[in-house]
């Protein structure tokens, strides 16, 4: 991935080949611009909150939210191409597009997230509790993400999948060194029921994948392997932690 910073025109642009935006490193590249000869005469493009560090033991942290301001925006590549946003929230302050239209009339498909609700903090095992995944919008789903607190009911988690019954949420972890975007193992203390997981909802809380959810779309018990219909923006890496909600509508 590569940026060119225009001060004048406040257009930050993405060059030839980028498929993958990295929020964390943008604002890292764009620190590095600023020192450079004269640049910081400029306005500031970025604001940022977050970025945390929760348990280093565990991998947690609070995702990084990088806010443009300014008038600051950000030009995908001439090409047509999907662009994958992760490593944090990208959003413009007081509400907007990050994005602008390319010179050409190209196919672009951005995938980024957007937060929806922020909830209490509660990693301390498998529930029962409020949760806080800083969840936002599902990946390949257009439908926002409601109010988690709103489907507790003092048990669990309404489970979609109604044979297998509530459950509350589940941390986890990647235990796989050939991890996909679609499949992957997880750590030995998860389920060996078949299909136990299917419909919830997977949140990464550690590793370039971190604010990332997604929607299980099958599960096997018996190797503890965890599956997407729709890919993820990048290969999830052995040691990622995650939490796998009951249900999200």
């Amino acid at each position: 991935m590569g940026y060119s910073f225009n001060g004048t025109s406040k257009i930050i642009t993405l060059t030839v080949g980028t498929i993958l935006l990295d929020v964390k490193d943008l604002y890292s590249r764009w620190k590095d611009w600023v020192l450079t000869s004269d640049n910081s005469k400029w306005e500031t493009a970025f604001q940022v909150t977050g970025g945390d560090e929760i348990d280093s033991d565990s991998g947690t942290a609070i995702p990084l939210y990088a806010f443009l301001i300014n008038g600051w925006v950000i030009k995908p590549q001439e090409s047509n191409h999907t662009l994958n946003v992760f490593g944090g929230v990208l959003l413009v302050s007081g509400g907007g597009d990050p994005f602008v239209d390319t010179a050409g009339n190209y196919m672009i498909r951005i995938n980024y997230q957007q937060p929806v609700q922020a909830i209490t903090v509660s990693t301390s095992g498998a529930g029962p509790g409020p949760i806080d995944a800083n969840l936002i919008q599902i990946n390949g789903e257009t439908a926002p993400v409601d109010n988690l607190e709103n489907d507790y009911n003092g048990t669990g988690y309404a489970k979609p999948n109604s044979t297998v019954g509530p459950i509350d949420y589940k941390v986890g972890s990647v235990n796989d060194f050939s991890a996909t975007t679609t499949s992957f193992v997880g750590n030995s203390g998860l389920s060996n029921i078949d299909d136990f997981y299917n419909g919830s909802v997977l949140a990464f809380t550690s590793g370039v994948l971190q604010g990332i959810a997604e929607r299980i779309s099958n599960y096997v018990g018996s190797t503890r392997t965890i599956q997407f219909d729709t890919a993820l923006p990048i290969d999830p890496e052995n040691g990622d932690n995650f939490i796998i909600i009951g249900v999200i509508v």
